[in-house]
């Protein structure tokens, strides 16, 4: 067998794996809101509201952050708010982290915007059909309380495998 042969097959094998990775997986819950370019603020959370109803399936829950590479740390701490439907709430500290100890950014993207797809919870079932409130506040403590070079926040509700 020559090379170019050989390459087409693991070509064909690499985009048949991806093509079936991909199917089947299905998005409960999708959304990315834009933080102003002044920064995001301590005090000005980001929310997200999710109708939630199957109540049997598996999801995993992701974290989104889309950044400049300007951004100034290789980590950004949350807190994480949950609001269930029958208004009870939990409280979670997280730190994300975006780039490696040698300034190398984690994330995906072309020129001078990066993206992370983190996995915040693996395997979680909703008990309760109604809608879930996750409410993020960055944590960063910065000086004036602004964090500057984040571009938007996302949150996805996927089928977990």
């Amino acid at each position: 067998m020559n090379n170019n042969n050989h390459y087409r097959i693991i070509l064909l094998y690499f985009i048949t794996v991806v093509l079936l990775c991909s199917c089947g997986r299905k998005t409960a819950f999708e959304h990315y809101i834009d933080i102003p370019d002044g920064g995001w603020h301590q005090n000005e959370p980001v929310l997200f509201e999710a109708q939630i109803t199957d109540t049997v399936q598996a999801f995993d829950l992701m974290f989104h952050i889309r950044h400049k590479v300007d951004y100034h740390y290789r980590n950004l701490w949350v807190f994480a708010d949950v609001e269930y439907p029958n208004g009870k709430a939990t409280r979670d500290t997280i730190e994300f982290i975006i780039g490696d100890s040698k300034g190398n950014w984690l994330g995906n993207g072309v020129g001078k915007v990066k993206e992370d797809h983190i996995l915040l919870n693996s395997n979680v079932r909703f008990i309760q059909s109604g809608m879930y409130r996750f409410t993020f506040y960055q944590a960063m403590r910065e000086e004036d309380q602004i964090l500057e070079n984040i571009n938007s926040i996302g949150l996805s509700v996927v089928q977990h495998e």
